[in-house]
């Protein structure tokens, strides 16, 4: 899975240009900038208790999304917004950012989405889904933007929302599967992991969450590699094809060569002469090639069954030695 840089330097991963993409086409209205910030909640929060009070704390690795939570807050709370803090661990990076005031807490609190100081809590979520029709793009849209990764469509098809808690994993796994999602969980380096299974699940996502131009590059790439298989599966087709045809050549020249040595070409029936004169002056052609440059008129199934007969007769004189032999003529 390609991550991104997060200082922000050089070319952008495909991940980031998605949450730039989502950034700026996100729907602006209070309520779907709730819900959007709920998703980031679930995925990425706790509670933090200082000396001034409880505060909200986030977590999230690139600055498109820090930036987007810091504006979030802002509009929907008026909340008071600590210094970012830059942390890293043997796993991860990752930005942190407190979040503070009487409105964030109690809004949050009446929803049920943070439980007084026990936290944020995820039982919520399900009654939330429940309440609202129009809840579920922003709040995927949040989870993805704390939580999402997807890699570039040319290099692989993986897009994978992560979390650190084992609850969380299940509960939005639930929730992606009740909204028509084939998604599938996994667990790896401290985190908890849940994948779309197919192209089609991924574009869907990525529209949804207001990626509609990432969408696109996957269906594009999609098709491009649906033509490659095509091609490759015809190439493959033609290759066992010349090889049946080249194997069978040798066979039935080898056939030809044991008639000559043992009993001459010339003593065969003229049927039988024809077909071998035939293999032997156009050994890379085949069955159906090869009766159309008969002198009189022979199917492809008749031709075979004369070469079948040189390789009975070819076979027959190898065992004449031994006293098995057979007619041949």
């Amino acid at each position: 899975m390609e991550k991104d840089n997060l200082a922000g330097s050089g070319e952008l991963s495909f991940t980031v240009e998605v949450l730039e993409e989502i950034v700026n086409s996100s729907e602006e209205d209070s309520s779907s900038l709730l819900a959007e910030f709920i998703g980031v909640t679930i995925v990425s929060g706790y509670i933090r208790l200082t000396h001034s009070g409880p505060e909200l704390i986030i977590k999230t690795q690139r600055p498109v999304s820090a930036r987007r939570i810091v504006r979030l807050s802002r509009t929907l709370f008026d909340a008071r917004i600590g210094p970012l803090i830059y942390s890293e661990n043997a796993f991860e990076k990752w930005y942190e950012i407190s979040i503070s005031g009487k409105i964030l807490f109690d809004r949050l609190s009446k929803l049920g989405i943070l439980s007084g100081l026990g936290g944020v809590n995820i039982d919520a979520l399900k009654a939330l889904y429940k309440k609202n029709k129009n809840f579920s793009n922003s709040f995927l849209r949040g989870v993805f933007l704390v939580g999402g990764y997807v890699q570039n469509p040319k290099q692989g098809r993986d897009l994978e929302i992560v979390v650190s808690d084992e609850r969380v994993q299940k509960v939005l796994a639930d929730i992606l599967s009740s909204e028509g999602f084939k998604v599938g969980t996994r667990y790896r380096k401290h985190k908890y992991y849940i994948y779309f299974k197919s192209y089609e699940d991924i574009k869907d996502f990525l529209r949804r969450i207001g990626a509609v131009s990432a969408s696109f590059k996957f269906e594009d790439q999609q098709t491009i590699n649906e033509m490659k298989n095509y091609v490759n599966r015809q190439v493959n087709f033609e290759k066992a094809n010349v090889e049946r045809i080249v194997n069978s050549a040798i066979k039935q020249m080898e056939a030809i060569i044991i008639i000559d040595r043992e009993i001459g070409i010339n003593n065969l029936t003229p049927a039988l002469r024809e077909a071998a004169d035939l293999r032997l002056k156009h050994p890379d052609l085949s069955l159906s090639e090869l009766a159309k440059k008969a002198k009189g008129k022979i199917t492809k199934s008749g031709l075979r069954h004369r070469l079948l007969r040189l390789e009975k007769i070819a076979n027959e004189l190898k065992k004449k030695r031994k006293g098995v032999g057979e007619a041949w003529q």
